[in-house]
């Protein structure tokens, strides 16, 4: 089962499904990944974060370390490149609705559309009676 993000702008017809999780062509073509989202400064990032690990590894003398510590950060971007891409769409004004566990995107979305056609349906305030403020018993009361 994967978990999808759903990421609104204006309602559920404009629902964007982001699947959560290790993404494979991020974690071996970071920029390409990046630059396919348009996410342009994490494509930089990505293309000069190697060199700058690189070099500092060399110049601390530790060389033959540094190929390990280039997985490590290719390793880092392909667990976080679907946290990116939801930022990046809630930095263009999406906000994130609902997370849905579902087998696949097809079953995801059915989920939501459904449960978005029952909250349409039903009143704003249906069966939801307040009562009335009373003091409580309680250890600061």
């Amino acid at each position: 089962m994967a978990r999808y993000v759903v990421l609104e702008r204006k309602g559920p017809t404009d629902a964007i499904f982001v699947k959560d999780g290790f993404k494979l062509l991020a974690f071996l073509l970071p920029v390409l990944w990046f630059l396919m989202h348009r996410m342009w400064w994490e494509a930089l990032f990505a293309l000069f974060a190697p060199l700058v690990v690189s070099v500092a590894a060399n110049w601390l003398g530790l060389g033959p370390v540094s190929g390990l510590f280039l997985l490590l950060v290719q390793f880092a971007i392909g667990l976080e490149a679907q946290n990116l891409l939801v930022g990046k769409y809630l930095r263009k004004g999406f906000v994130q609705s609902v997370a849905i566990v579902a087998p696949s995107i097809e079953i995801a979305e059915i989920r939501y559309f459904h449960v978005a056609s029952l909250s349409r349906d039903k009143p704003a305030d249906a069966g939801h009676r307040r009562s009335p403020l009373v003091p409580s018993i309680g250890l600061f009361t």
